[in-house]
């Protein structure tokens, strides 16, 4: 037990240490899409030690053993990396009694079934898996006991066990390294319920994994194969044509020394030798150039695979990037997304976005970049098929024409929908087709020009005590908040001299009858805007140039049809004329 406290121990030490060199990025990536991940068929060994708990303590010192186990993993199909699999384990362990007590010895041999879940991290780029499992067995118990103590023979129970593994990846993809906590409890055996903790380390080795290693390297066998038979063939034929020219030689010799009728016979045995000798000289050629083909062919075949390997690895990268930091996926300047005012005025009226590419080697089917107003509504839409357009600018107005209201929060949400190409070598799953993202937009104070030097300044961001013209039961933060939006107007204002500034309040008719509109929403809206009056008065501004005006449901920005966006009929709107 001491021994794996220590372990954890230090691993705690060494992601803190790590984590302290690097400021920018944690050293710790849960949910890390750069980790292997598996399916199918894996098989493993480990060794266990486990101390007794309970009434069962009394007895037994410790009890260490080993065993193997078989997993089977499902097909990728849990978002966020995460794998579903189930086990079955197999072990034998043997205890240590304590002395002076009625335990002689104690062994057990156990076999039990379970599920887990695989969650994959990473730690300072080293690839890991925290994998729990809870499972459910058979204890099979031989138990002798001394001087007759009912405590003796062979006991069979039911068993649970709990293991929160945590496996280690190292290098390669097919082999992993686990440690293991192990609890497990027989309730029932000699009628007291035994149960122990300690536990496990191990070796596992999945076999789907080598085998689509082994089907790579298979095939870069049979290009050897096949370029050793076709360099034995020349040999051969190096040979045969040697042997030819041996006889070649003989019968130029043997028709010196003939007649001439021989000579003659001789010569045309000379001439069919010659030509069987230029015959293989040129398939002797032929089988060489067919070894430099094979060769070449061997070679270019290799530089596609490391090519291959390469450009994923690059892909996975960058993808991982994108998703840590949102501004990289939406190629956006952070300072672009606050304070932003579209009024014109030469200061951050426009965002523009550049949408990324790097994690995408080919054209996605499609994209689409939307702009969600406060309430989740969609205000802005772009889209598209393709790649994405290099650069997207948007100038704060929504599909209808209408322009952001001042101090409020939008959002600027993502999907790209990757081609197939992309998924595969992203290592995604069939529910994992499309990049989504998201980044925040506040917008400041939007003075929008409406004629010659006059402007409107429209905020739903304002909000007052129910059916009152008072802010008692905000919040301090609310409070907070709207003061800082007052002190920004009133500063805006204040650098226009000699202008005049209307405060209107408007209310939203839910009734739509004219007893609401008169009684109720013109008299709430003129304190309220007379509120709003007095409170920029009070940060600088002239009161002889401030008028309040309550419109009650006049100018409604949404149908009474449009009932998710009557939010925007309950607004505060500043009307300056210089």
């Amino acid at each position: 037990m001491k021994k794996v406290l220590t372990v954890l121990a230090m691993a705690i030490a060494l992601s803190g240490a790590a984590f302290a060199q690097e400021e920018k990025q944690s050293p710790v990536i849960f949910f890390d899409e750069t980790v292997p991940r598996y399916e199918g068929v894996a098989a493993g060994l480990f060794f266990m030690n486990q101390y007794p708990l309970g009434s069962w303590s009394d007895f037994a010192l410790t009890n260490i053993g080993g065993g193997a186990d078989l997993e089977y993993t499902l097909p990728h199909f849990l978002p966020g990396g995460v794998d579903l699999g189930f086990s079955v384990h197999g072990e034998y362990s043997c205890t240590f009694p304590k002395a002076d007590t009625t335990l002689k010895s104690h062994s057990d041999i156990r076999t039990y079934a379970g599920m887990f879940l695989r969650m994959p991290f990473s730690i300072c780029g080293q690839n890991f898996a925290f994998q729990p499992e809870l499972g459910y067995g058979i204890d099979f118990s031989f138990c002798e006991g001394q001087n007759g103590s009912e405590a003796h023979g062979l006991y069979v129970d039911q068993m649970v066990f709990i293991a929160p593994a945590i496996r280690y990846i190292p290098g390669g993809k097919t082999v992993e390294l686990e440690l293991a906590p192990f609890w497990s409890l027989s309730p029932e055996q000699y009628s007291n319920a035994i149960h122990d903790f300690g536990f496990r380390i191990g070796v596992v080795w999945h076999f789907t994994n080598f085998f689509k290693g082994q089907s790579l390297r298979a095939e870069e066998k049979r290009l050897a194969a096949l370029k050793a038979s076709q360099e034995e063939e020349a040999r051969r034929l190096e040979d045969e044509q040697k042997k030819q020219q041996a006889e070649i030689e003989r019968l130029r010799k043997e028709a010196e020394a003939a007649d001439e009728a021989e000579k003659e016979r001789l010569a045309e045995e000379l001439r069919k030798a010659q030509e069987a000798a230029k015959a293989a000289e040129e398939a002797r050629l032929a089988a060489e150039a067919e070894v430099a083909r094979l060769a070449e062919e061997e070679r270019k075949a290799e530089e596609a695979r490391k090519a291959e390997e390469s450009l994923r690895a690059k892909l996975q990268s960058e993808l991982s990037a994108a998703l840590r930091d949102q501004s990289l996926l939406f190629g956006v300047n952070r300072n672009q997304l606050s304070d932003f005012t579209p009024d014109a005025d030469g200061s951050n009226d426009s965002i523009v976005f550049k949408l990324s590419r790097a994690y995408m080697s080919e054209a996605p089917k499609s994209w689409k970049l939307s702009v969600i107003d406060p309430k989740g509504n969609t205000f802005k839409t772009f889209s598209g098929e393709g790649f994405p357009p290099e650069q997207i600018v948007w100038d704060g107005k929504g599909d209808d024409g209408s322009v952001v209201f001042s101090r409020e929060n939008y959002k600027a949400v993502l999907n790209v929908a990757l081609s197939d190409k992309d998924i595969e070598r992203l290592n995604r799953s069939q529910f994992e087709t499309t990049v989504e993202g998201s980044v925040n937009i506040a917008t400041g104070i939007v003075m929008t020009p409406t004629g010659k030097n006059e402007w409107n300044i429209t905020m739903t961001s304002i909000t007052f005590d129910p059916d009152k013209a008072t802010f008692n039961r905000l919040s301090k933060e609310k409070r907070d908040e709207l003061y800082a939006i007052l002190d920004d107007i009133a500063a805006k204002l204040s650098k226009i001299p000699g202008a005049k500034i209307t405060i209107e309040g408007y209310a939203n008719n839910v009734s739509g009858t004219e007893k609401e509109e008169t009684e109720e929403l013109i008299p709430l809206s003129q304190i309220r805007a007379e509120a709003i009056a007095k409170l920029l008065v009070e940060r600088g501004l002239s009161e002889s140039a401030v008028e309040a005006v309550g419109k009650g449901g006049a100018n409604p920005l949404a149908s009474r049809e449009d009932k998710d966006n009557w939010w925007k009929n309950r607004r505060i709107e500043i009307v300056i004329k210089k």
